[in-house]
C-alpha cells in the first residue's frame, strides 16, 4: 500500500469478506459493527450495508 499506514481513503469492493466481526454500541455515527477488512485493517461498518453470507 502507498502512503502512511494510518491514512484514510480507499475503496472496499462489493463482496469483500471481513473477519473478526463484533457488534458495538459506541460506534462513530451509525456504524455498529467493528471488523477486520483484509488490506485495510480494523474498521467500523454500517449494518445496513453488510450482508451475511452462508
Amino acid at each position: 500500500m502507498w502512503g502512511r499506514p494510518d491514512s484514510g481513503g480507499g475503496t472496499i469492493k462489493s463482496g469483500t469478506k471481513v473477519k473478526g466481526i463484533r457488534l458495538i454500541d459506541d460506534g462513530v455515527g451509525d456504524h455498529d459493527i467493528d471488523a477486520t477488512v483484509p488490506g485495510f485493517g480494523r474498521m467500523q461498518l454500517k449494518s445496513s450495508v453488510v450482508k451475511k453470507v452462508g
